[in-house]
């Protein structure tokens, strides 16, 4: 029997995965950088919280090495594939890569540390490897509070979180580890919210929550983002925990704010925002669309217009995520009917 979603939770994660699209766009100027600064505090660790939220911990020992298995196969095997046709399109380009072994160790290494930005190790630059470092980020740190949970009592399981985190953040800002470990680790408490956040019924008070939550938002990203000239917002994959653990409050504090207001879209706009929810249950797939469009860059960017490059990059890669959401359900449909047969 299929497991039944809850509505505002994709609802949620569709809003979501279209701010990181804005977000990725817009970063010039006051406006674009205050906008940035803002879907830049909790767009990702929103994501993180609630992955926590709709999972179910292990367990036994076994159920935690099958959940292990299936959550690599979901969410490192796409990334892994996003990275190598990076690689095959690149190298359809220029063949002579093919040949060039600085290159391969290059990319060698790009995959080894899964960093969305450039990392330098031992006097080496390696290139980043782009938005595919959630993926990676989202299994090692779900496996860890999964073992975590399996392993300790509840009451301990915020002090080990805290503690963890605190070691993720202390690399992050001396040597950055392979497969984005770090940031991994300094997650915890975004995974430790989304557990205890099952316990908490969202849908009671949802517009008093939401207005509460939006100015505790608002306050805490003026402490942390109070000149748009420097992005002293929190920003995970560059590894930026500026002022925390107040980063870490506007984080929880946005993601509430972002679920208070799915709450309430879902009660009385059910229908208008089905499509919304639609691209949240499938928001692995936006995504990794998302890290490839580098490839269609021209047909979406609009030089010296980054809001209107915003909304016309969100809607190129709604589109191309429509139509693979069709050929994929085609595909599957053939399956199942030959699989019947």
């Amino acid at each position: 029997m299929e497991k039944r979603r809850i509505e505002w939770v994709d609802c949620a994660k569709g809003i979501a995965i279209i701010l990181v699209i804005i977000g990725h766009t817009v970063n010039n100027g006051k406006y674009g950088s205050n906008l940035r600064g803002m879907i830049f505090s909790f767009h990702m660790p929103l994501f993180f919280i609630l992955s926590c939220m709709t999972f179910k911990c292990s367990e036994n020992v076994e159920q935690y090495k099958e959940k292990t298995i299936r959550a690599f196969k979901h969410l490192v095997t796409p990334a892994i594939c996003v990275f190598g046709l990076e690689i095959i399109i690149e190298c359809s380009r220029n063949i002579n890569l093919l040949f060039d072994l600085n290159y391969w160790k290059q990319e060698a290494y790009c995959l080894l540390f899964a960093s969305g930005v450039e990392v330098e190790f031992n006097g080496f630059k390696v290139r980043g490897i782009g938005i595919p470092w959630f993926f990676f980020a989202l299994f090692i740190g779900r496996i860890i509070f999964d073992y975590l949970h399996l392993n300790f009592e509840e009451k301990q399981l915020g002090i080990l979180s805290a503690i963890i985190c605190t070691i993720g953040i202390f690399f992050g800002n001396t040597q950055w580890l392979p497969f984005s470990l770090d940031i991994a680790l300094a997650i915890m408490p975004f995974f430790y919210c989304g557990y205890k956040l099952k316990k908490v019924d969202v849908k009671h008070w949802a517009l008093k929550k939401l207005f509460i939550w939006s100015i505790v938002w608002i306050s805490t990203l003026y402490i942390t983002f109070p000149d748009y000239n420097n992005w002293t917002y929190l920003e995970l994959a560059m590894r930026r925990y500026n002022l925390f653990p107040i980063c870490y409050l506007t984080a929880v504090a946005g993601t509430m704010m972002v679920i208070e207001f799915s709450v309430l879209m879902c009660n009385k706009l059910n229908k208008i925002v089905k499509p919304i929810m639609y691209v949240g249950k499938n928001s692995l797939y936006l995504l990794c669309i998302h890290a490839m469009e580098y490839n269609w860059y021209k047909i979406w960017y609009i030089e010296n217009h980054q809001f209107y490059s915003a909304i016309k990059r969100t809607i190129v890669d709604l589109l191309i995520f429509i139509v693979f959401m069709c050929v994929r359900n085609i595909i599957n449909k053939k399956v199942r009917k030959d699989v019947s047969l």
